[in-house]
This record gives C-alpha cells, sequence and structure tokens, in this order.
C-alpha cells in the first residue's frame, strides 16, 4: 500500500520495501544487540528490519490501538511517549528513529526527537534516521555532524519518495561530540539537493554488540506528586470547583450588596449552606432556573391589511432560592405556604 493511503493521525510508517533495502544493507553484530524504535506504531518496521539476528528489540509507542500490536512484534515494549520512559544513557546498538513528522514546542519534532534520543545509542551506535528531506534543516545537520560520523544520506526509492520526499540518514555515533562545521554545512545542503536512492548493495557501518539495559516507565513517588499538584493552577481551579463554598474567605464588599447582588452569590452556590441560629436556623440552596416566553406580533401595511406573523421567543434566567427548615418543610423564596414542596414523611424534625 503507498505511504500515502496510510497516513493516519501523523503516523508515517516505513514502506516495507524500504525497511527490505535496509535489513539487506546493515551489518549486525555476531554477539547479541540492543535495537529501540520510540515511535514503534505497529512495530513491524523493526520486526521486519531485526527479523533473524542477535538482537533485542525495544519499543515506545503512543497511540493504543497501535500499541496493542507492537506489543506483540516486539521483546521489550511500553504504551507511552518516550518523554515518561527511562532508558539506559549508552545502551543501544541501533537507534531506529521515524519520528512524527509535526511542529512541537517551539521548534519540529524530528529534531525534537532526535535530540533527545541520540544519547542512548552505544558508541559506534548506528543510527537509521528517517524524515521528509526538506526536513534536514541547519539545526538537525548541525546535530548530526556534532554527534555522528560516518553520515550517509539516500533518497527512498520510487515510487514510495513521491508521497513525503522521505530520506533515509545512517550515520555512527561518536565517541565524543565534535565541532564539525564544514560537515554540518555539507548536510544542511541537502534539504535542496538530488539525492540518489537507497542502493540495493554495499556497506553500512556494523552494529555494535550493546547489552544492560533500563527500560521502564518513568515513576513519580506520591507526594513528589501531591506538591507537583499544590502547585498547578489546574488544581486550584479544581479545588474552587469541588469544595464547598467559605463565606468568611470573601472580603467584605466595600458597599452594603444589594438583592441583584444577593441573587448572583446564590446562584454560584457561594450562599449554599445553613444559614441562621437556634431554631431558626435553615438550609438554603440558590439555583439559576431558564425560563422561556413566547409572544406573537402581527404586522400591517398602511390599509390595514395583515402582512406578516411574528413569533418571538425570549429566554431569561431567573434564580430560584430553596430552604429547608429545622421541620423538614422545603419552601422556595416568595411561594406561599400552600405552594411548598411537603414530600410525605417531611413533617418529622430535622436537626439544625
Amino acid at each position: 500500500m503507498r505511504l500515502a493511503g496510510r497516513v493516519k493521525m501523523g503516523y508515517y510508517p516505513t514502506p516495507p520495501g524500504v525497511v527490505e533495502k535496509l535489513a539487506k544493507l546493515l551489518r549486525f553484530p555476531f554477539g547479541t544487540t540492543n535495537a529501540l524504535d520510540p515511535c514503534a506504531g505497529e512495530g513491524l518496521a523493526l520486526e521486519q528490519l531485526t527479523r533473524g539476528q542477535q538482537v533485542v528489540t525495544y519499543g515506545i509507542e503512543l497511540d493504543g490501538e497501535r500499541a496493542k500490536e507492537a506489543a506483540q512484534r516486539l521483546k521489550h515494549f511500553l504504551h507511552a511517549g518516550y518523554e515518561d520512559v527511562e532508558i539506559s544513557p549508552r545502551s543501544m546498538g541501533l537507534l531506529y528513529l521515524n519520528p512524527p513528522y509535526d511542529d512541537g514546542e517551539g521548534e519540529r519534532k524530528e529534531l525534537t526527537f532526535l535530540r533527545d534520543l541520540e544519547g542512548t545509542l552505544v558508541p559506534d551506535g548506528v543510527l537509521v534516521y528517517i524524515i521528509p528531506q526538506k526536513r534536514l534543516s541547519k539545526e538537525v545537520a548541525t546535530l548530526l555532524a556534532s554527534q555522528f560520523t560516518d553520515n550517509r544520506v539516500y533518497r527512498f526509492p520510487d515510487p514510495d519518495y513521491e508521497a513525503f520526499g522521505q530520506i533515509v540518514v545512517v550515520a555512527k555515533k561518536g565517541r565524543y561530540p565534535l565541532s564539525r562545521p564544514e560537515e554540518a554545512v555539507r548536510l544542511s545542503k541537502i534539504a535542496d539537493e538530488t539525492l540518489g536512492p537507497l542502493p540495493d548493495y554495499g556497506w553500512f557501518p556494523e552494529i555494535p554488540v550493546s547489552e544492560n539495559v533500563l527500560f521502564e516507565r518513568r515513576k513519580v513517588k506520591p507526594e513528589e506528586l501531591v506538591s507537583m499538584a499544590e502547585r498547578s493552577p489546574l488544581w486550584g481551579r479544581v479545588r474552587d470547583l469541588t469544595e464547598p463554598a467559605v463565606l468568611g474567605s470573601v472580603d467584605r464588599p466595600p458597599t452594603r450588596l444589594h438583592v441583584g447582588h444577593l441573587g448572583l452569590l446564590l446562584s454560584a452556590g457561594r450562599l449554599n449552606g445553613l444559614v441562621g441560629k437556634g431554631p431558626e436556623r435553615h438550609i438554603v440552596v440558590g439555583q439559576p432556573v431558564k425560563k422561556v416566553v413566547e409572544s406573537e406580533e402581527t404586522e400591517y401595511d398602511d390599509k390595514g391589511q395583515a402582512t406578516a406573523h411574528i413569533q418571538r421567543r425570549l429566554e431569561t434566567f431567573q434564580v430560584v432560592i430553596k430552604m429547608l427548615t429545622p421541620s423538614g418543610e422545603i419552601r422556595r423564596l416568595g411561594d406561599t405556604p400552600d405552594e411548598s414542596e411537603a414530600p410525605p414523611g417531611a413533617h418529622g424534625s430535622v436537626s439544625p
């Protein structure tokens, strides 16, 4: 299936034909190595790439449906975002990185994923980095030049290249950062160059042996979580909406409240609760109720003939205040005793 036909929610899986070419070109070690795909999707690419090799696969996927598939194909898998996963530095022999092609918080995700995850590779570890050609920016080129050696760049073979103009960068992780401005300039120019397709034959850098991996979801201590919640503006808003209103916490107004102010406070729930003392103590609850008033008007012409009938609908809100007395009677403010709500059994005493 063509790549353009499989795009879903920012998900751009590598075509199987491209993965097949990469599998033939990559040089796996005789010993065991670790391979990471932090955007694993359904796990198809990493499974196909490492099939028949001594490789322990690690995958991460945020989408729930794709995560179910990937968990069946990869040795170690976590349904999460890579930011929530603890991965040992210098623990992967192969990093297969096909990041989302999208904007992140202030920068492209292609750059963010590369910067955050290149440290998981062991020295001389191999990066397979798949991005649109136009996204090989100056920042990406500088990062590749400083952290990797033996950078090789190819475009997808036809017809897969036509969909999104994707390229494959294969590089070897440096043992320490290097200042290579000439290499950064060379790589940044590739965004506008005509590239050759991924070859059928050749030799890529050999993937080194790797071991001892910490791969688990980051854990937050309960006390740290409570502290973070208390500092959160959202939690403060939730607390205001869910905790009972406390009249004492409201500052004394500069002028005396009139009926409209009291109505707004009642309808907002800021005055709900116990009112009064002793035998006069009662519970007051305010609630806004929508009222609809419908009317009809007739328009006449100069001769007195009816020309149109206009129906009008006016919606207004009225504050309804209910009061529960110690005797169990429910009264609405302004009601007469006959209009009060007195459900069966409500006339027994109620503790104030």
